[in-house]
C-alpha cells in the first residue's frame, strides 16, 4: 500500500483584507489554506508560512504561502493589492516648551513634537514641517499654523499660545547728564542724559534726555534739600520712574550796582559813590538789584521808611541764608550825611580845606564832587551851583 503523500496546497478561502497599503503587513484573519493528498483526500491545515507578508510594497499583487508536512512542501499564493501610502493629517503631539509670548517676539518650536498619522494606521515623527505666522507676534496672535508637505500632499494643524502686549517694566539712567551740580533757584538739565527702558521681553532702548515721552519732577527752581530728582518715562500708557541723584548748593550773594552807584574806593568797606543828593530809600533798592536781602541802616538801626532819604555814612547791608556783604554809602555833596547837598556841606567841606577840620573815608568821598581826588574849592563851586539850580546833578 502505497504511502499517504501531500500532492498540493490551495487557499480555500481568501482572508477578509485582501486591500493594503504600503508599508501594513498582509493578515490571514480568516483565510482557510487546504492540503490535497495522493489519495484523493484533503483537509484545513494551518501551520502554513506567509512570505513576503511584511512591510507590503507598492507593486506587490500577491503573497506566498507554504507548507511542509513530512519533508515535502508545497506552495501558493493569495493575490492582493497594495495602494500607496497618503499623508492623513498631522497633530503637535508634544507642545513646545514656550507657548506664552510677548509682541514682536517669534514663535519658538523648542520641545515641540509634531506627528504625521497616514491611511495605513501609521504614524511617525516629522522634523521638517514649517511654521507659519510665527515672526514679530502680535497681540491679536492665538495660535501659529503647523504645515508638513509629503508626496504632494498638505496637512496642517496648530498650536494655541498666547500673546502679551509689549510693556514697559523700568528705566534706568545709564549715563548721567552732563550736569549735575547745581545752585539753588537753577533748573534740572537733561542734556547728555541717557536712559535704558527695559520691556517685558527682555529688550531694551536707549531713551536721550530730550526724547518726548521723558519728563523730570521737582526739576525746577533747586533747592539745597533737594538730593535727587525723579525721571519719569511714559510709553504706551505706561509710566515708569528712577531718580538721578544732583547736588545743589546754595546759590552766592549777587550785586549788581548800576554805573549810577558806582564803588569808587575799597578799603577796608566798600563805598558807593555817584549817588545823588535826595535818593530815596525805595529809589536805592529799585537801583540795586540783588538775589538776596536788602537793608539799609544808619547807625545800625534800619531804616524802613520807603521815602527817607539816603546819606552818607548809611550801611547797605546784602545777605542770604549763607554770607552777606556790606556798603557804606557816599553821597555826592552830602558831607554832613543829611542826604542833601546844601550850604551846611558848603561851609563844612570850607573847614576841611583850610585844615580846621579832616574827612574820612565815605565823607571825603562825598565831598570829592568834581571827582579830582581832592576837596577844594572847585567842589565848593560846583555844590553852589547846583543848590542855585544852575546844575541839574552833582
Amino acid at each position: 500500500m502505497e504511502k499517504k503523500r501531500l500532492e498540493k496546497i490551495q487557499v480555500t478561502t481568501a482572508p477578509t483584507k485582501i486591500d493594503y497599503i504600503e508599508g501594513q503587513d498582509f493578515d490571514k484573519t480568516d483565510m482557510v489554506v487546504t492540503a490535497t493528498y495522493n489519495n484523493g483526500k484533503s483537509n484545513e491545515v494551518s501551520n502554513y508560512k506567509v512570505t513576503n507578508g511584511k512591510n507590503l510594497q507598492m507593486g506587490s499583487t500577491e503573497v506566498t504561502i507554504s507548507y511542509t508536512e513530512d519533508g515535502i512542501t508545497k506552495l501558493t499564493s493569495q493575490s492582493i493589492t497594495v495602494e500607496k501610502k497618503r499623508l492623513e493629517k498631522i497633530q503637535v503631539t508634544m507642545a513646545p516648551i514656550k507657548i506664552d509670548y510677548i509682541e514682536g517676539q517669534d514663535f519658538d518650536e523648542a520641545g515641540m513634537e509634531v506627528t504625521a498619522t497616514y491611511n495605513n494606521g501609521k504614524s511617525n515623527k516629522i522634523m521638517n514641517y514649517s511654521v507659519t505666522g510665527g515672526m514679530n507676534l502680535q497681540e491679536s496672535t492665538n495660535s501659529v499654523t503647523i504645515s508638513y508637505v509629503e508626496n504632494g500632499i498638505t496637512r496642517s494643524t496648530s498650536q494655541n499660545i498666547t500673546v502679551e502686549k509689549k510693556r514697559l517694566e523700568k528705566i534706568q539712567v545709564t549715563i548721567p547728564p552732563t550736569k549735575i551740580d547745581y545752585i539753588e533757584g537753577q533748573d534740572f538739565e537733561s542734556a547728555g542724559m541717557k536712559i535704558k527702558a527695559i520691556y517685558n521681553d527682555g529688550k531694551t532702548k536707549i531713551v536721550n534726555g530730550d526724547d518726548t515721552g521723558l519728563t523730570v519732577i521737582d526739576g525746577e527752581n533747586l533747592t539745597t534739600d533737594i538730593k535727587t530728582v525723579i525721571i519719569r518715562y511714559t510709553e504706551n500708557g505706561v509710566t515708569q520712574e528712577t531718580t538721578q541723584t544732583i547736588t545743589v548748593e546754595l546759590k552766592a550773594l549777587e550785586i549788581s550796582i548800576p554805573d549810577t552807584y558806582k564803588v569808587l574806593k575799597e578799603e577796608e568797606n566798600n563805598y558807593i559813590a555817584n549817588i545823588e543828593p535826595s535818593t530815596t530809600i525805595e529809589n536805592i533798592k529799585h537801583n540795586i538789584t540783588t538775589d538776596g536781602n536788602i537793608s539799609i541802616y544808619r547807625n545800625n538801626v534800619e531804616v524802613i521808611d520807603k521815602d527817607a532819604k539816603i546819606a552818607t555814612g548809611m550801611k547797605i547791608r546784602f545777605f542770604n541764608d549763607r554770607e552777606s556783604d556790606e556798603f557804606i554809602i557816599s553821597v555826592i555833596g552830602d558831607v554832613n550825611g543829611d542826604g542833601e547837598a546844601t550850604i551846611r556841606d558848603i561851609l563844612a567841606i570850607n573847614k576841611h580845606r583850610l585844615g580846621k577840620t579832616q574827612f574820612k573815608n565815605e565823607f571825603e568821598l562825598a565831598g570829592d564832587v568834581n571827582k579830582d581826588n581832592k576837596v577844594d574849592i572847585r567842589d565848593i563851586l560846583k555844590i553852589n551851583k547846583f543848590r542855585l539850580g544852575k546844575i541839574n546833578s552833582l
